[in-house]
Formats: structure tokens, C-alpha cells, sequence
């Protein structure tokens, strides 16, 4: 018998539709989550483009994969406007020739834009309108940048920024942020910066250049691409959230199943999630197990820092707390195995921890996946999988379903 027949869920990347996540065990329906996002979203479709998906529907998505994942996302607001139309005037410019609507877009749209330095001396950049903020917030600037004949760019934000290189896809010398860079095809790169502001308000810049660390320099004609500017408060980039005249908004991904206490293990059981991650966690749940309240449950989440907790709860009162390090970025396979004074905790084939004097959570009839079980601390990342299983699988099984 495979671990896969041992299972009483089983949740993938499979058939959905308008509020439903189908499970792949039961086959019945009983095991169904339900999907709530009363705004559309975007995703990344099988053909590496970005599209529109509608309320309520779940992303499955494909960024940088040919498999799927269920994307979870908490709720966010992109404040940068125009987000595709840099030649608006909107987005002020500084001997720059910004020219719409040249190339193929990361949407596979011809909405692109060129910047072009213009021949003089100095800095060539574009900036936004001033922006409102809350004061010492953390916020991500996002754009789509593409080579032409430059290929250096830094993106600006508050008193600091970050050069990429779109030539080979790497970050260059960097200054009070955070950054990333993600290839996203067709020589398109999703750059990223995260930083704390410092006061109320913000004009985010992208400056093109010839090098790493090079501010100003004649300019010659010379030009690259971009596409789908976004300001979010947040420590990481989320999925791109298209704007117009006004900041829109993206409710929060919110995927739970409830009266499945005959699928989740009471006495004993064990929990199994694969996912991934590209970005700072703070109070960001990846599964729970619940009664309705914390009471009785099992929970996996991370903690400020990128500090990986697994928690149990029995009648109000907590049994186990597991902490673990885990990179802000990458993937992951998690897995929680329980029963009474036996609980183990494996990621990516390693033992993370143990506790043999825990008393079992009884009467949990609930999961949440990527969410806590009053729908806040979204992950903000993708699962490739998750799993329940009736039984406490030995650790010789832990090591094995979770190895990378």
C-alpha cells in the first residue's frame, strides 16, 4: 500500500470551479474546499501569461514551473496608478523618451512600453505621482522590465534601491531594501524591492542605465522595456494587480473546508503540505486543523523572521510548540505527525523536532489551507499539495513523503 492510499484528503492543483477546489480523495465531494475571493485576481496560466481569473474562482497557477500550484495570497491594494502606461503623465520623466505599447507584455498584450535615454548628461528615469503611505510600513515595488540595448535598471524606492541586470537575470549592488528577481520568460524579469518607509509619502522610480552602480551617464539612443508597475504595503511582491485612474484592490484568497471530522485524524493522525514560498513571512499560516477556535488544533505557520512554529492545542491549552528555521524562499515539504506523547515534525526529509508528552486535540471538524481559521494571515505563496492522513505515519514515512 503507497502513503497516497493511506490518505483520508487529498487537495492538488485539480478540477475547480466558482467557489470550489475539487479534492482528489474522497472522490465524493465530501472533502471539496470552498473558495472565497470576492474580487478577481491574476495568475500565471500553463502558457506563462498573465490573465484575469474571476471572483471566487481558485488560481492555479504556474509561475515559474510547469506544474500547477493553488495560489494563496492575503489581501493587497497596488497604489501605483497607470500600471501600464508609463506614458502617462502620471509617471514624470527625466531625459527619458517614453514611447507606449512597443512589444509583447508578461499578459501577451502589445502594451509594453520603451524607455529611451535621451543624449544628455545626467539621470534617465521615470517616477510616479507622489504616493500616500503610513509612515515605518514596509512596502514591495514591483515592475516587468525586458533588455533591449540596455539591459542595467534599478528600481528606486524611499531612500534606497536595487540595480538588476536583465541581461542574466541577477541583482546588482543594492541599498536599503530588499530585492528579487524572477525570470518570467520570453526575456521578461519580475523585479522586486522591499523596504520601511519613513515618512507619508512615496514617488517609486525605475532608472535606466549602463552598469552596476551607475547613477548618471550620456545617454545615446539606448533603451529597454517595462510593463505593470505595483506598490503594495507588504514585505514581498504578490501577484500583479492591474490599475487604471485609481489603486485597486485584491481580496484575500480564503480556502477552508468545514464537517470533515470524519476525515481528520482525532487521536492520532498526520498532517502533510508541500508548498513554496518567494518572500519575507510574518504571522503567515500554511495549515490548520481546527474546531472552529484555537482549542483544539493543529497549526502550521510562520513567525517574524521566517521562523517556522507548529503548535497543537487540547482543550485550550497548548500540547506542543515546534520551532524551526526555514529560508524566506523556496520550497517546501512539510510534515506533522501526532498521537498521544508522539508527535514528530519532518520538512524536506529532516527531523525538525519531537515531543513525547503531548496530550491529542479531540473534535476538530475543519481545515484551512494557507489561512487561520478566522480567515486572516494568508500565506502569500503556493500549495502543491496538501494531505490528511487517519493514522500517525512512522518516522521512517515522514522522512519519506517529505523528501524533497
Amino acid at each position: 500500500m503507497s502513503l497516497l492510499d493511506k490518505s483520508s484528503l487529498v487537495i492538488t492543483p485539480n478540477a475547480t470551479k466558482a467557489s470550489k477546489l475539487y479534492s482528489v480523495i474522497p472522490s465524493d465531494g465530501s472533502g471539496d474546499m470552498t473558495v472565497v475571493r470576492a474580487t478577481t485576481a491574476t495568475r500565471v496560466n500553463s502558457n506563462g501569461l498573465i490573465e484575469s481569473v474571476a471572483l471566487n474562482v481558485p488560481r492555479i497557477d504556474y509561475t515559474d514551473s510547469t506544474c500547477p500550484s493553488v495560489l494563496v495570497e492575503p489581501q493587497r491594494t497596488n497604489l501605483a496608478l497607470y500600471s501600464e502606461q508609463f506614458d502617462n503623465s502620471y509617471w514624470g520623466k527625466l531625459n527619458i523618451t517614453l514611447t507606449p505599447n512597443q512589444i509583447t507584455a508578461p499578459d501577451g498584450t502589445n502594451t509594453a512600453d520603451k524607455l529611451t535615454d535621451n543624449a544628455v548628461s545626467g539621470s534617465h528615469y521615470i517616477s510616479s505621482a507622489v504616493i500616500s503611505i503610513i509612515n515605518s510600513t514596509s512596502y514591495t515595488l514591483t515592475t516587468y522590465l525586458k533588455a533591449n540595448t540596455l539591459y542595467w535598471v534599478r528600481l528606486e524606492l524611499f531612500s534606497g534601491g536595487c540595480f538588476f541586470n536583465l541581461s542574466n537575470g541577477t541583482l546588482g549592488t543594492s541599498s536599503g531594501v530588499t530585492a528579487n528577481i524572477l525570470d518570467v520568460g520570453n526575456g521578461w524579469y519580475r523585479c522586486s524591492i522591499s523596504a520601511t518607509s519613513s515618512s507619508t509619502s512615496a514617488y517609486p522610480a525605475i532608472r535606466i542605465t549602463t552598469g552596476d552602480g551607475v547613477f548618471g551617464y550620456i545617454g545615446s539612443g539606448s533603451s529597454l522595456y517595462a510593463w505593470g508597475a505595483q506598490l503594495e504595503a507588504g514585505s514581498y511582491p504578490t501577484s500583479y494587480i492591474p490599475t487604471v485612474a485609481s489603486a485597486v484592490t485584491r481580496n484575500a484568497d480564503v480556502i477552508s473546508k468545514t464537517g470533515i471530522s470524519d476525515l481528520i485524524g482525532q487521536t492520532e493522525g498526520t498532517v502533510f503540505v508541500d508548498f513554496k514560498i518567494d518572500g519575507s513571512r510574518s504571522s503567515s499560516v500554511i495549515l490548520w486543523l481546527t474546531d472552529g477556535s484555537s482549542s483544539n488544533s493543529v497549526i502550521a505557520q510562520y513567525t517574524s523572521g521566517g521562523v517556522l512554529q507548529i503548535v497543537l492545542n487540547s482543550g485550550g491549552a497548548t500540547q506542543v510548540n515546534i520551532v524551526g528555521s526555514a529560508s524566506v524562499q523556496g520550497l517546501y515539504k512539510l510534515a506533522i505527525a501526532y498521537k498521544l506523547n508522539d508527535v514528530a515534525v519532518y520538512l524536506n526529509g529532516v527531523s525538525v523536532g519531537v515531543d513525547t508528552s503531548a496530550t491529542m486535540p479531540l473534535s476538530m471538524s475543519r481545515i484551512d489551507i494557507g489561512q487561520s481559521s478566522n480567515l486572516t494571515s494568508q500565506l502569500g505563496g503556493y500549495i502543491n499539495s496538501a494531505q490528511l492522513y487517519k493514522t500517525r505515519l512512522t518516522n521512517a514515512e515522514l522522512a519519506t513523503l517529505t523528501t524533497l
